[in-house]
């Protein structure tokens, strides 16, 4: 949820190194035989900054990660990594969202979203940007505004915590675009 509500995890866990433990080693004074192997290759090095925290976050009990939600945000995530232009996620986003629950008029009611929240997010993701990011080459392209990127920024956020909300059956408020940021 941190998420959702801030655009980015708030933690991850990587693995470290492991080390093995033989549970079954010969008895002393035994002859051992091996292999000798070397192995080239590179290494790198990265540093983070780490936050401590004496609780870990609280687990929402009215959200789960549901196989779309876990998508969308695979979608999402990428974009805010700069693997993927905004239009591109977002209208990939509009469009599970649409074929998941049969059409913008059911996905409307199922997710308990105003239909012209789902309708700006499809127009905002295919009508605007650049040669370099749109989802579409019109004759007359515009770039998509700062204000209009932060909006599909935190439409898209929601309509994902929205996805996992009513996957438990929560119901949530009806989602419009005075929930939004103003456009």
């Amino acid at each position: 949820m941190w998420a959702l509500t801030h655009g980015q995890r708030e933690m991850t866990f990587a693995f470290k190194e492991s080390h093995l433990v033989d549970r079954d080693p010969p008895p002393p004074g035994s002859a051992i035989t091996g292999t000798a192997v070397t192995v080239t290759g590179r290494a790198s090095v990265s540093a983070t900054g780490q936050v401590i925290r004496k609780t870990y976050p609280v687990m929402p009990s009215n959200f789960t990660a549901v196989p779309d939600v876990v998508t969308l945000w695979a979608r999402f995530e990428g974009f805010k990594k700069g693997r993927e232009p905004l239009a591109s996620m977002a209208y990939f986003c509009f469009t599970v969202l649409k074929n998941s629950y049969g059409g913008l008029v059911a996905a409307s009611k199922a997710l308990a979203v105003d239909k012209d929240v789902l309708k700006k997010v499809s127009e905002l993701s295919t009508n605007p940007g650049e040669p370099s990011t749109a989802r579409k080459m019109t004759r007359h392209l515009t770039p998509i505004t700062i204000t209009e990127a932060h909006w599909l920024d935190a439409a898209i956020r929601a309509l994902i915590r929205r996805v996992g909300e009513i996957a438990v059956g929560h119901s949530p408020f009806q989602l419009t675009m005075k929930q939004l940021p103003p456009l």
